[in-house]
Parts: structure tokens; C-alpha cells; sequence
């Protein structure tokens, strides 16, 4: 299965030196980034303050699973 995307919309919305999304090492820093996307919005208003955080990092996890399987998968 071919990875489909529907986010051709995205653009950056900082200049390089200035990066909303950080790596260091085993970590991921975000910084002052807004995800206008309802579905995501929708999933996590659903929760507790207290839980939205450690949700989110689960909907990554989840996610980059995903992608890495389909990736995988259309190797063969």
C-alpha cells in the first residue's frame, strides 16, 4: 500500500533557525506549535487536561508505527 497523504498544506512556519520541532537524541522538543487539524483537536478535547499530554504522545507513537509498518509493508 502506497502512503497517501492529505496534508499537502503544511509549510513551514518558522525560517530554518528558528525550528518548531527539535531533535536531541531520543527526544523530541516542540515549540509553540499549532496543529489545526479538527479530528486531532476533536480526540484530545475529549480528554482530561491531565491526560491530553501523555495522549498525544501516544497518538505519535502510534502513529510513526503506522507509518513505519506501511513503509515496510510497501517494500515488499
Amino acid at each position: 500500500m502506497a502512503l497517501h497523504s492529505d496534508y499537502d498544506d503544511i509549510v513551514p512556519l518558522m525560517d530554518a533557525h528558528q525550528q518548531s520541532v527539535e531533535i536531541h537524541e531520543n527526544e523530541v522538543r516542540i515549540h509553540d506549535m499549532t496543529v489545526a487539524r479538527a479530528a486531532v483537536a476533536g480526540y484530545l478535547s475529549a480528554l482530561s487536561a491531565a491526560k491530553r499530554e501523555l495522549a498525544l504522545i501516544h497518538a505519535l507513537e502510534l502513529g510513526v508505527a503506522e507509518i513505519l509498518a506501511r513503509r515496510r509493508a510497501a517494500r515488499g
